[in-house]
């Protein structure tokens, strides 16, 4: 089992979600990780939260992701800075927001 985020640069290791088995979502969760055109996911595969927006989830006795959903976020290098620095605060935001922010 996958003990950090498939996400190539994301070193994340909480709120990981499994790939699809739907081939068209799970084609484009294997893209959007960036490791390149041989790399296929294995079956420990995972991808963190901090991928996905809110409206991926639908929450009732607690947050699951929709078998529809796929990650749209990405910080590239920054990451790897960011998750420490910020956490959970990352969701959503772009390059440039990252950009702005500064350690204090």
């Amino acid at each position: 089992m996958a003990k950090k985020c498939s996400v190539e640069f994301c070193t994340h290791m909480g709120g990981l979600y499994a790939f699809p088995r739907i081939e068209h979502i799970k084609e484009q969760w294997t893209k959007f990780c960036e490791r390149g055109s041989d790399w296929s996911p294995g079956p420990g595969a995972r991808i963190c939260t901090l991928h996905f927006t809110t409206d991926s989830f639908v929450t009732r006795q607690r947050k699951t992701l929709k078998k529809s959903a796929v990650p749209t976020i990405r910080f590239r290098g920054k990451f790897k800075v960011c998750s420490v620095l910020y956490g959970s605060e990352l969701r959503g935001f772009s390059d440039a927001d990252l950009d702005k922010k500064t350690v204090s």
